[in-house]
């Protein structure tokens, strides 16, 4: 690894970003002492029927917004955000189930999901997003559920303390005792 910073580290995920802080715990074990999770994607969720027609669409208005791009910089990041968007295909089956990224032994982790419902064309989402986040607690033998009571999907920007107090209390929990690797 390659970041000019020394780990171990506690990774925090927002969204699909979960899913690339797990990649990341089962790649690099030894350089991760803790996970935060911040109302995830889910493997079952995130390849359940609606949520694919869901990025579908989402797919159709980044390639408009692209045709209407203004620079060649504004072309490129639409570009790489469809390119990011259409690797989810690539995804092997096997993978597209829970847990299918891998477990993550008792590495200390705190999964935060959000109280208030997806709202708008995201509301697809919302049935079974719940159990998602709870199948993403049980990838830990000390994975916790915390629910964000007065937040939609960006918990950060709603309720910043709950992530910081989980990193916290992560960090407290791996000094404590050294994690066994799945």
């Amino acid at each position: 690894m390659n970041l000019g910073k020394r780990g171990p580290f506690v990774l925090v995920g927002h969204s699909y970003g979960g899913f690339l802080v797990r990649l990341f715990a089962r790649r690099h074990p030894a350089d991760v002492e803790g996970v935060v999770l911040v109302d995830s994607v889910e493997e079952e969720a995130f390849f359940s029927p609606a949520a694919v027609k869901r990025r579908g669409v989402i797919g159709r208005e980044l390639q408009d917004a692209r045709s209407k791009a203004k620079s060649p910089a504004e072309a490129r990041f639409y570009d790489e955000v469809l390119d990011e968007l259409g690797s989810n295909r690539l995804v092997p089956t096997n993978v597209r189930k829970a847990g299918g990224f891998g477990r993550l032994g008792d590495l200390p982790l705190t999964v935060i999901a959000h109280g208030k419902p997806f709202g708008g064309d995201d509301a697809v989402l919302e049935p079974g997003w719940r159990e998602a986040q709870q199948r993403l607690a049980k990838l830990s033998t000390r994975g916790k559920l915390t629910v964000a009571e007065q937040s939609g999907h960006n918990i950060q920007a709603t309720e910043p303390g709950l992530i910081v107090d989980a990193v916290y209390e992560v960090v407290q929990q791996a000094r404590t005792t050294a994690p066994v690797r799945p």
